[in-house]
C-alpha cells in the first residue's frame, strides 16, 4: 500500500495527533509529501524540468506550533530516474481552518482530517508564518531539526527592529530562488535547491562590504542549515535598493522606442550613455575583487599557470558533454520544443574548441580572483544614481566549490554580452507582428546586439587600471579568451533552457553557432 495509501486511510478515520511527538510528524510528513511532490515540479524554481522526477523523500525536517497552525522546514531529497539527486528547501505552514471559512488564496492543498480543515500554504504566502521566520532572524535562533539544525545570525541591528510588524510583499519576478521585500528596507532570498558548502553570496557580500563597494548591496542576515554530514545556505538578508527595475526590465522597456533609429543615433542616446556607465560599473566590480590581500585564500589574487588553462578546457569539455546528455533528456521527454537536429554535430565540433586555450601561453596573461559568477542584466538594478549589482550566488548548475574559484574577470563580460543576446532577440521579437521574426528582424536584432555590445565594452575597457592585470594586455588575445568565454556561457544557456524553458534553447543554439563561425566578426 505504501505511505500514500497509508495517510489517506489514517485522514479519513483519525484527527490529528495532539502532541508534537515523532508520531505527529511522522504523520504530517506522510500527509503532506504527496502534494509537494505534485506541486514542486510546477514551480519555476524547480531546476530539473528535463530530467524525470522519480521519489520524493523528506531528507529533514523541522516543525514548530504556533497557537492551531503548525510551521514546517522541509529540506525534500529529489531522485530522478537519470540517476541524479537534488536537496531543496520547502519552508511551509499547515493552516487550521473551520469547515466554513474559505481556504488559502495560494495553498498547496487542502486535506480533510477527521472534522477538522487544513491548508498548506508556502510560508511566503502568509504574514504570520513569515513573520515568525524573521523572528528568528532577529533572534538569531537555533533551530533543531530532526537530523541537524538551522542556524540564524545577524550582521548588524538594521534588519532588527520592527519585523513584528513588517509588510511582507513576495517578489513575481522569475527566478531560481524566492525573494520576499520586507517593507522598503530589505530583501529575503530562500535557497530553494541546496548544495554543499555556504553560498558564494554570503561570502561576497561580506568582502565588498568590508571594501565599502557602494555598487553592491548590504549584507543583513543569513540561515544555514547544519547536520553531521552537511553545511548549506537556506537562506540570505539584503537591504533593499529603492531601483527604477532590474537590467533586464530597464532595457526591454527602453529598446522598443529606438529600435527604428539608425545606429549612429542609437549610439548618441541617454539609454547608450547608460550601458556605458554599466560597462564602467562592471570594471569598478572586477577592481573591488582585485583588491582583497595577497595571503586571503577566498579573494586574494593568483597568478594564473598552466593548471589553470587544463582545468577550464575540461570544465568546458564536461559542460558540452552535460549538455549532449541533457538533450537526449529532452527528446525523451514529453516536453515541447525539442532540439535541432543539427545540435548534436554543432557540439562535436564545439567539444575541441577547449584544446585552443591550453595552447596560450600563461606568460603576461593575467590574475585570477573572484568574481560575479553569472552576470546578466538580470543581476543589476537602474537606480537614479547609476548601477547596483547584485545575486552573486554563481551560476545555479554548478556546484558551490566550483562557484568559488577564482577565474578570469571575463567571464562576466561575456556573460553580459550573452545577456544583450537575449535582449535584442526578445525585443525585436515583442516588436514583430508574430512570433516568427522576419528576415529585416533579424537584421535588426543582430544591429542591437552588436550596438549593446560595443557600448558595454567601452565602457569596461575604459577603466584601464584592469588591463594586463586581470585580462590580457594584447587585444588580440583578450578577444580570443572573451570569445571562448562567451561560447562557454552560451553551452551553459543551453543547458539552463533544455531543463526550464525548452522552447528557448533557439536564443544560446543561435549564439552558439555565431561563436563557432569564425567568419563572425562582432567579438
Amino acid at each position: 500500500m505504501g505511505f500514500i495509501g497509508s495517510a489517506l486511510i489514517r485522514l479519513r478515520h483519525n484527527p490529528l495527533p495532539e502532541s508534537m511527538n515523532q508520531e505527529r510528524k511522522q504523520f504530517l510528513i506522510e500527509l503532506l509529501l504527496p502534494a509537494l511532490t505534485r506541486f514542486i515540479g510546477t514551480q519555476r524554481w524547480f531546476r530539473s524540468k528535463g530530467k524525470t522526477l522519480d521519489v520524493v523523500a523528506v531528507e529533514d525536517c523541522f516543525l514548530a506550533e504556533a497557537g492551531k497552525d503548525t510551521d514546517l522546514y522541509f529540506i525534500l531529497k529529489i531522485s530522478y530516474k537519470e540517476k541524479a539527486e537534488e536537496l531543496y528547501f520547502f519552508p511551509c505552514v499547515l493552516l487550521s481552518r473551520e469547515k466554513h471559512d474559505p481556504p488559502h488564496k495560494k495553498k498547496v492543498e487542502t486535506f480533510e482530517i477527521g472534522q477538522s480543515f487544513f491548508d498548506c500554504v508556502e510560508i511566503i504566502h502568509h504574514g504570520a508564518a513569515f513573520r515568525r521566520l524573521l523572528q528568528r532572524f532577529s533572534d538569531e535562533t537555533e533551530t533543531v531539526s530532526d537530523r541537524g539544525r538551522f542556524k540564524f545570525k545577524c550582521y548588524g541591528p538594521s534588519f532588527k527592529n520592527g519585523v513584528e510588524a513588517a509588510r511582507i510583499v513576495p517578489l513575481s519576478a522569475e527566478q531560481s530562488n524566492t525573494s520576499v521585500k520586507i517593507d522598503d528596507r530589505s530583501i529575503l532570498k530562500i535557497f530553494r535547491k541546496m548544495d554543499e558548502g555556504v553560498n558564494p553570496e554570503v561570502e561576497v557580500l561580506k568582502f565588498l562590504n568590508q571594501q565599502k563597494c557602494s555598487i553592491v548591496p548590504m549584507l543583513q542576515a543569513d540561515m544555514i542549515y547544519e547536520s553531521s554530514d552537511k553545511v548549506m545556505s537556506a537562506a540570505v538578508v539584503q537591504n533593499f535598493i529603492p531601483n527604477l527595475g532590474d537590467g533586464w526590465s530597464y532595457v526591454l522597456k527602453s529598446l522598443p522606442g529606438l529600435l527604428g533609429s539608425p545606429i549612429s543615433e542609437f549610439k548618441q542616446t541617454a539609454f547608450a550613455s547608460e550601458i556605458r556607465q554599466l560597462g564602467e560599473t562592471t570594471a569598478t566590480m572586477h577592481l573591488e575583487f582585485s583588491q582583497a590581500q595577497e595571503d586571503d585564500p577566498q579573494f586574494g589574487a593568483e597568478w594564473i599557470n598552466r593548471d589553470d588553462l587544463g582545468r577550464w578546457a575540461g570544465d568546458f569539455k564536461r559542460l558540452v558533454k552535460r549538455a549532449e546528455t541533457d538533450m537526449e533528456s529532452l527528446k525523451s521527454s514529453s516536453l515541447e520544443g525539442q532540439p535541432p537536429h543539427d545540435l548534436t554535430g554543432l557540439l562535436n565540433k564545439i567539444f575541441r574548441e577547449a584544446d585552443r586555450i591550453q595552447q596560450w601561453e600563461t606568460k603576461d596573461l593575467f590574475y585570477k580572483v573572484r568574481y560575479h559568477g553569472d552576470f546578466h542584466l538580470g543581476q543589476t538594478l537602474k537606480t537614479d544614481s547609476g548601477w547596483v549589482l547584485f545575486d552573486f550566488e554563481g551560476e545555479p548548475i554548478r556546484s558551490i566549490a566550483e562557484r568559488k574559484q577564482k577565474g578570469c574577470v571575463l567571464k562576466d563580460v561575456a556573460g553580459m554580452l550573452r545577456s544583450f543576446d537575449y535582449a535584442a532577440f526578445v525585443a525585436c521579437r515583442n516588436a514583430a507582428s508574430c512570433r516568427e521574426l522576419t528576415e529585416e528582424m533579424n537584421e535588426k536584432s543582430t544591429q542591437i546586439r552588436r550596438a549593446l555590445r560595443e557600448l558595454f565594452l567601452e565602457g569596461y575597457f575604459s577603466v584601464q587600471a584592469l588591463e594586463g592585470r586581470l585580462y590580457p594586455q594584447d587585444k588580440v588575445l583578450r578577444s580570443e579568451w572573451l570569445g571562448f568565454f562567451e561560447l562557454e556561457k552560451a553551452v551553459y544557456e543551453l543547458i539552463y533552457e533544455i531543463n526550464n524553458r525548452p522552447d528557448w534553447i533557439e536564443v544560446p543554439l543561435q549564439g552558439i553557432r555565431d561563436l563557432y563561425d569564425p567568419t563572425e566578426s562582432n567579438r
